[in-house]
């Protein structure tokens, strides 16, 4: 139980189904990465190797990301480099909203 005394303030979870798992209740604040969803499929069909129809499927099977968005304590905007991204993080990070209740 030595890790319980050193535990961080801070644990981060990447949950893709967060909101489809019904997990949201296991965190205390929820951050959402956006893109468009030209974007969002050009990407899902890259880094998965998906035919458009498959990629599309599988994005359809998930919540619409304004749906995510509506319901995030952060939204970070992904539609441009990763630098952009790690600013915007960075910014939430250091600059935290409260809690949720």
């Amino acid at each position: 139980m030595e890790a319980q005394n050193h535990a961080p303030q801070t644990v981060v979870q990447v949950i893709p189904l967060l909101f489809e798992a019904a997990m949201a209740d296991l965190v205390t604040e929820v951050w959402v990465v956006t893109c468009s969803e030209p974007q969002q499929l050009q990407r899902l069909m890259a880094r998965n190797n998906l035919d458009e129809a498959r990629a599309r499927q599988r994005i359809q099977s998930q919540w619409p990301l304004a749906q995510k968005v509506a319901l995030a304590d952060v939204v970070l905007d992904n539609s441009y480099d990763p630098p952009h991204l790690f600013i915007q993080s960075d910014r939430a990070f250091v600059n935290p909203r409260p809690p949720r209740a």
